[in-house]
């Protein structure tokens, strides 16, 4: 009798992991935080201002270290940096480490045919940035908290590359200050001294 019991703890094990590994980065992040795109609430439309940062070197071992949480976009034309601005990596026996970094971020989108590096948003202390996802080609939404006065604030940016504009959405701001998606999910495989 335990045996098709634990045969089914097992299949459904299974298959609640393949599905959460399924799930696309927006609608992980969103269940994390347990809201619906419904929740938020567009705040503003600016024009998009981006910086050339120069030459991208897609085969320098600091860029191979982060390769691992480059977010793509669906033709693989494009990619999302959120990490190599502010985040220490190094490799030892095979393991990814980082003592922490920089409390600044950047979002910076590196094209692959011009192998350069463009930052589209620069974050302080109080923002930490947590998710990005791909709508197009064109498109992509970025995901972060604000943690100002212990409150901390849901927040996607909707980046339009062809109208050369980013929304700012909010959710209302909770009494939490801490979250710990980064850890938990987007950067699971660092070892954090």
């Amino acid at each position: 009798m335990k045996t098709p019991l634990i045969t089914t703890l097992i299949i459904l094990l299974t298959i609640d992991l393949a599905i959460s590994q399924t799930l696309d980065n927006r609608t992980r992040w969103l269940n994390y935080h347990q809201l619906k795109i419904s929740d938020f609430t567009p705040k503003q439309t600016k024009a998009l201002e981006v910086m050339d940062l120069g030459k991208f070197d897609s085969v320098s071992q600091h860029s191979k270290l982060y390769e691992p949480f480059y977010i793509h976009s669906p033709k693989r034309t494009k990619f999302l940096d959120l990490d190599s601005y502010s985040l220490s990596l190094e490799e030892v026996d095979n393991q990814l480490m980082s003592d922490g970094g920089s409390v600044d971020t950047e979002v910076a989108l590196i094209v692959r045919n011009e192998q350069r590096k463009y930052r589209l948003g620069f974050f302080g202390s109080i923002e930490i940035i947590e998710e990005a996802y791909w709508d197009s080609e064109s498109v992509m939404y970025v995901f972060l908290v604000s943690t100002e006065s212990d409150l901390l604030t849901r927040i996607f940016i909707k980046y339009d590359l062809e109208k050369k504009t980013k929304t700012l959405y909010t959710s209302p701001p909770v009494k939490e200050y801490r979250t710990t998606y980064n850890e938990e999910i987007r950067l699971k495989k660092i070892i954090f001294k």
